[in-house]
């Protein structure tokens, strides 16, 4: 897919007929991808990190439905099986990530909030599942107002974790 999107980006802009065929191909490679996607995701005996990468590989070709699906089987598996969790830390934090990012698309805010309340929990230091967060309450806000306080709030709580932190040298 990446080589079919540079092979299109190389393309001429008044050249229709080249930027039509990079297209073509693109999208062909994508269903031909999604094709043998879906026997794959039939199976059910994966490992955290083969059900992170099923669900990285949806996501790119734009199967939110499935990706959710692989991302939330993950993440119930990291927790029915924490030995197999430990293994594969990164890769459970990594796709409860990507799980609270696709949540926030479909527009199921309460479960985004939620997951990354436990994402904020696992990993109080990191910055980056507070501002999620934020991001999340900030989109559930625009859509009920009530909700503007917690988003402001939790902006407020990135803010002062962004002050405390040691300012760069000047070089």
């Amino acid at each position: 897919i990446k080589r079919a999107e540079a092979a299109a980006a190389q393309v001429q802009p008044e050249n229709v007929k080249a930027r039509e065929e990079a297209n073509a191909k693109r999208l062909a490679t994508e269903e031909l991808l999604g094709k043998v996607l879906e026997p794959l995701l039939k199976r059910r005996q994966y490992s955290l990190t083969d059900l992170a990468h099923l669900g990285d590989l949806c996501a790119t070709l734009g199967l939110r439905d499935q990706a959710l699906d692989q991302y939330q089987r993950m993440a119930e598996k990291a927790q029915t099986d924490p030995d197999s969790a430990k293994s594969a830390d990164r890769a459970v934090v990594r796709a409860r990530s990507q799980l609270v990012g696709l949540l926030r698309l479909q527009g199921k805010f309460a479960e985004a909030v939620k997951e990354s309340d436990e994402l904020i929990g696992k990993n109080p230091r990191s910055l980056e599942p507070r501002m999620t967060k934020a991001q999340i309450l900030e989109d559930w806000a625009k859509k009920d107002p009530s909700k503007y306080a917690a988003a402001v709030a939790q902006w407020t709580e990135v803010r002062s974790l962004l002050g405390r932190l040691p300012q760069k040298p000047p070089e």
